[in-house]
């Protein structure tokens, strides 16, 4: 399928004002635009993702970025990364979302800190981002930002795993 296509769908759902909604509301919301493009192919990769994963890629800059997502089933995602600039210098962050998988997207939505937990309205474009799934099996899981293009690769690992330390 064409980005092309879902394009029009994804910006008049981003697009589309409404008051905070709750979390279920926000994912039916986010599914529902999904929903009116059918040639959409339903994939069960939920159950696939949950789980804690790992990846170490280089970044465009001369860096290296490793990160560490978690899903969990209830639809919650936590992912604590590491970014290492060319010089060496490291930067350590994490991101609480919301997630969400239709036909071959992933979609995520990043949780507020400002007070009690605020969460993305629609009218707040930059707060969805979708994802391409490419691949996903037990062991890897590869997809692709559809805003940068950049292609991700995580690598399932236990529960407890953290980010080694350099």
């Amino acid at each position: 399928m064409k980005l092309a296509a879902l394009l029009p769908f994804l910006a008049a759902f981003l697009l589309t004002g409404c008051a905070t909604p709750s979390p279920e509301d926000s994912l039916v919301d986010a599914l529902g635009a999904l929903d009116a493009a059918p040639s959409i192919q339903s994939k069960v990769y939920p159950q696939k993702i949950v789980g804690r994963w790992y990846g170490d890629q280089p970044t465009r800059e001369g860096g290296r970025k490793r990160w560490s997502p978690r899903y969990t089933a209830g639809g919650y995602l936590d992912i604590e990364f590491i970014i290492t600039d060319r010089s060496g210098e490291a930067t350590v962050t994490r991101d609480n979302c919301i997630w969400a998988v239709h036909g071959d997207f992933l979609l995520t939505t990043e949780l507020r800190p400002d007070g009690p937990r605020k969460w993305a309205v629609r009218s707040e474009p930059q707060a969805w981002i979708v994802y391409k799934i490419i691949h996903l099996d037990d062991s890897e899981f590869r997809y692709r930002s559809l805003i940068t293009g950049v292609e991700y690769v995580v690598h399932r690992v236990a529960d407890n795993f953290e980010i080694p330390v350099e």
